[in-house]
């Protein structure tokens, strides 16, 4: 049994988060994929009962939860994605923002929309306003960070388009910013946040905060309510 061998003297490749193929034993066996290192310290055995398991377990749970809740606004984001659908028909861009995991979601979300989704399709236009490092740096350093998103979205937004922030905390300023320049602008407003929805959701035309306080389980949210809305709209407009 593996559980009786002695501790390895070596073992090859482990890099912090790397899964090991081959463990050499000091009584000279070898096992395969059974040391899988998390980072400094000994690497992580799946027999040594650590834990491990039950956290994996615990957060597919809190996961699932968080989505069930969300439930409940089926119909309110089957609206949005008809508006969506409306707006990108009559040619609207669809301009997106936040910071962190949230800038990394707007990414997600807008190449969804101009690569494609399920369907083999013509692109549809969505901006990430992260995705212009040299913009991003250059508002920054001579406007200040929280105007690194609005300055972008008076440059590039008109009153069809629709502009969405993100933001878990519903508190990030820039993010807030960018909505209200869109509002000045007439465009359609959009907040995805968590539960208690912050300065953001006031900002809005349209909020969705997600039941939950814990910023991974929100960021999960945010992309699958990405991802449905991505589809709304491909659907609609492409119906074959």
């Amino acid at each position: 049994m593996l559980e009786d061998r002695a501790r390895p003297e070596r073992v090859p490749g482990l890099d912090g988060d790397g899964v090991v193929q081959d463990v050499e034993y000091a009584d000279g066996g070898l096992a395969s994929t059974v040391y899988i290192g998390f980072g400094p310290g000994p690497p992580y055995n799946p027999h040594m009962g650590d834990g491990y398991e039950a956290l994996v377990g615990a957060r597919i749970e809190a996961s699932r939860a968080t989505l069930a809740a969300l439930q409940r606004e089926a119909g309110r984001v089957a609206e949005l994605g008809r508006v969506l659908a409306e707006r990108v028909r009559d040619g609207a861009r669809i301009l997106l923002c936040g910071n962190g995991g949230s800038a990394t979601d707007a990414l997600h979300i807008a190449a969804e929309f101009s690569g494609r989704f399920l369907k083999e399709r013509r692109p549809l236009p969505a901006i990430a306003l992260v995705a212009n490092p040299a913009a991003v740096t250059a508002i920054g350093n001579d406007y200040g960070f929280e105007r690194i998103f609005a300055r972008q979205v008076e440059a590039l937004a008109a009153a069809k388009d629709v502009v969405i922030g993100l933001s878990t905390s519903g508190e990030s300023e820039n993010v807030i910013r960018a909505l209200r320049a869109a509002g000045e602008l007439g465009a359609l407003r959009v907040a995805l946040t968590g539960a208690n929805g912050g300065r953001l959701a006031a900002e809005a035309d349209f909020a969705l905060s997600v039941p939950s306080d814990e910023t991974p389980r929100i960021q999960e949210a945010h992309i699958l309510v990405g991802h449905i809305l991505c589809e709304i709209v491909e659907t609609s407009i492409f119906p074959d």
